[in-house]
């Protein structure tokens, strides 16, 4: 089950970042659908200004920060969820902190990471 719902999730972002992708070239384009196709491939080629690896890692690395703060804000809801309705039960009130802890951690994990991921691209590319 869970490997279905990675799956899933893997192949949102690639679709998402594809499109977001493709719609960075087309944007630069303007007219009919002739223009268009003109355009892209002009784009395509390497004298065209071409979107870069830079520019594909960035989108994805955005994307999957939507994601990740998305699914973050989510799990912080769910933890205060179980903490109000803990009752004063000692140990749901604590697996509801640690659900909250958690959920923050992964998201300062996940910025991190994307700051990480930024400042490498950016030095790798100043070579």
């Amino acid at each position: 089950m869970k490997s279905k719902i990675t799956l899933g999730l893997a192949l949102i972002i690639m679709l998402l970042s594809g499109i977001t992708l493709q719609q960075k070239v087309l944007a630069q384009c303007g007219g009919s659908a002739v223009d268009d196709i003109k355009c892209g491939a002009n784009q395509a080629s390497p004298a065209g200004g071409s979107p870069t690896v830079d520019d594909a890692i960035a989108t994805t690395v955005n994307t999957l920060a939507i994601i990740i703060g998305v699914l973050a804000v989510l799990a912080l809801m769910f933890g205060g969820y179980k903490y109000i309705t803990s009752a004063g039960d000692a140990n749901k009130a604590a697996s509801a902190r640690s659900t909250i802890l958690y959920a923050l951690i992964g998201l300062v994990v996940a910025l991190l990471a994307q700051v990480i991921i930024k400042f490498t691209i950016g030095k790798t590319l100043s070579l």
